[in-house]
């Protein structure tokens, strides 16, 4: 027997599917019984789900870590944990990290969803990356699967988030703003604003959690999404005139720091968990600046070094310091080039003069360059 945990529209349709063949169980939160045996399978308590041969857990990825805690102390010693998020590498570090270290795993990605496999799955994809799951295990699921007419496609969590970045989020965040312009059928129209319309009602009955969770939790979305929008932008600007400088001021594109703001997060998204609080933060700019000030000091300056110093120490340091900098402005929603541009804009205007008539800096009759 099959257990299920998740009885939304996909958990629906997955207990559909599966009831024909086999017994399923699902987790029956008290209100949608009669809508689980509607489907052919029977409702069931958490204990009796983490008993099955099988659980597949139908749920959003924002509440996936939560169920795996829930169900961890209770699987039974060879039951097989199955996930359908629609990323991979966060859910796969997840159950391996809560679940118990004998749990077999089978990550998979159903490429279809209520509406488009609404009458078959002949002809679909399914993506399935076999983490911790033996042969013996996994051939009967995957001759299930071939028989229902689905095409498998094995590979990594990461090579899958990589390509779904692309494929599902940004078709996605392409839909979500056609539907935020507000495109709709027109009588004049043509081809290709007809499957842009497509497009549109791909996503429209999917729920924003859904389109949150693909962007939020997929740690290679928001660098193509940025990179999208920045290829728009661009575009876009070639049917503008060409921007030239007036009064010193510096065209607004220019510098363009976004694709290091976005390296950035998706390292702390892969590798860092989550981003250290803003104060926290803030004091290991201290201590990074403290570190570069150090070098600086002994490298430029009367100090000397105890030791032998590297050579890169000075880079890695103001790498230090950048890094830093960069998730403080993350976290707190500051678009660096944005910022920059205006700051320099600011002090064109401010100190366009001012520095050629400082003796400091330079003779006073010396001529701009």
């Amino acid at each position: 027997m099959i257990g299920i945990i998740g009885f939304g529209r996909f958990g629906a349709l997955t207990a559909r599917y599966l009831a024909q063949d086999l017994p399923v169980l699902v987790l029956d939160t008290g209100a949608k019984s009669e809508a689980i045996r509607a489907v052919g399978a029977v409702p069931g308590s958490i204990e009796e789900i983490c008993r099955q041969e099988i659980v597949v857990l139908c749920v959003p990825i924002s509440a996936l870590r939560e169920h795996l805690q829930r169900i961890a102390p209770l699987l039974g010693p060879d039951t097989l944990v199955v996930d359908v998020c629609s990323v991979k590498v966060l859910p796969v570090r997840w159950m391996k990290e809560i679940l118990p270290p004998a749990t077999p795993i089978l990550a998979t990605h159903p490429m279809f969803g209520p509406d488009s496999a609404a009458d078959s799955l002949a002809g679909r994809k399914i993506v399935v990356c076999r983490e911790r799951i033996d042969e013996a295990r996994y051939e009967p699921i995957a001759r299930w699967l071939a028989e229902r007419g689905l095409e498998i496609i094995e590979t990594s969590a990461d090579a899958h988030d990589r390509q779904i970045a692309v494929s599902l989020a940004l078709t996605h965040f392409i839909g979500r703003s056609l539907a935020a312009f507000g495109a709709r059928p027109l009588e004049i129209d043509t081809e290709g604003y007809r499957r842009l319309l497509h497009i549109l009602g791909v996503v429209e009955n999917d729920t924003w959690q859904l389109f949150e969770d693909m962007h939020r939790f997929n740690p290679f979305a928001r660098e193509q999404r940025t990179a999208f929008v920045r290829s728009m932008e661009s575009v876009a600007s070639r049917l503008e005139p060409k921007e030239t400088e007036k009064n010193g001021m510096l065209p607004p594109a220019d510098p363009d720091l976004s694709p290091l703001q976005d390296r950035v997060d998706a390292w702390v998204r892969t590798h860092g968990v989550r981003y250290f609080s803003e104060l926290t933060n803030t004091a290991l700019l201290m201590e990074e600046v403290g570190e570069l000030a150090r070098i600086m000091a002994r490298r430029y300056g009367e100090q000397s070094f105890k030791r032998p110093e590297k050579a890169d120490s000075l880079a890695d340091e103001l790498a230090d310091v950048l890094f830093v900098l960069v998730c403080i402005a993350n976290q707190t929603g500051v678009n660096l080039s944005e910022a920059l541009r205006r700051n320099l804009e600011k002090k064109t205007n401010r100190d366009r003069d001012r520095h050629w008539n400082n003796p400091k800096l330079t003779p006073i009759k010396t001529d701009k360059p």
